[in-house]
């Protein structure tokens, strides 16, 4: 009994299969966690030059700028 001891005691537990693929189910969690984090900063990212975009665009371009324009150009009474 003692020899059986020693034995359990000198080699640890063996790796069971669960432990193996829950180890691989949270590395692939990761990796899609990590591709929806990129998917997201690159939608934001598009936007803002969208944004910016739109800010460095004359106003003259769009409807509304060139009523401003012409509201300024209009004499005071």
């Amino acid at each position: 009994m003692k020899d059986t001891d020693k034995f359990l005691r000198d080699f640890p537990k063996a790796e069971t299969p669960y432990d193996f693929w829950t180890d691989i189910l949270i590395k692939v969690l990761i990796v899609i966690g990590v591709f929806i984090l990129l998917l997201i900063w690159q939608y934001i990212s598009l936007k803002w030059l969208e944004i910016k975009e739109k800010w460095r665009r004359d106003p003259r371009s769009d409807e509304r700028g060139r009523v401003w324009i012409e509201l300024e150009r209009m004499p005071l009474r």
